[in-house]
């Protein structure tokens, strides 16, 4: 071994440690950036989300604030809808009444004046009868003094006349008006 090729071998060694050395420099500063890069990145990254954040926040707010104001609007409406119907249902309810009231108020009226009309012809049916019996009474009175003139009448006995009226419905009516508490059955 001569000394050139200690040499020789000697620069080879060096040159290699000096190439290990600078790559391994080189290979420590790619690594630095490379960290560098992935915490700049990182640091984007929680910026963008906190960013992100803050605008979902904000349209939440909002969007929240504009369907309050939605609702809000939306039930007034509603009980003003209600309200005119109410206010619509109750006039009719109203005039539907009022004109029942009336039907029914003049429907009294007309059975009032029918029970007027119709007492004021029972009346005239109960007169027009008692006369009808007196008048019938004195035809039989006056055929029987006419057949027996010399023999006066016995209000003791029975004629003809007075049996007839006696045992007719008509005369029974006629009783019946005659005592109070018929005549107070009659009109209630």
């Amino acid at each position: 071994m001569n000394f050139a090729s200690v040499i020789g071998i000697a620069l080879v060694i060096g040159t290699i440690a000096v190439l290990g050395i600078a790559i391994v420099s080189y290979m420590s500063s790619l690594v630095r950036n490379a960290y560098e890069l992935k915490v700049e990145m990182r640091k984007d990254l929680d910026d963008g989300i906190k960013q992100v954040k803050a605008e979902t926040i904000k349209s939440v707010k909002s969007a929240r604030t504009e369907l309050m104001g939605e609702v809000d609007r939306t039930r007034n409406n509603l009980m003003d809808d209600l309200k005119a119907r109410q206010a619509a249902t109750e006039a009719t309810l109203t005039a539907e009444l009022k004109k029942r009231d009336a039907a029914w108020a003049e429907e009294r009226e007309a059975l009032t004046t029918q029970i007027a009309e119709l007492k004021e012809q029972l009346k005239t049916l109960k007169d027009s009868q008692k006369s009808r019996q007196r008048l019938k009474a004195e035809q039989v009175i006056a055929e029987e003094t006419a057949a027996s003139p010399e023999k006066p009448a016995d209000p003791t006995k029975t004629t003809k006349a007075t049996e007839t009226t006696e045992n007719t419905p008509a005369a029974q009516a006629v009783e019946l008006t005659t005592f109070p508490e018929a005549q107070k059955a009659n009109t209630v």
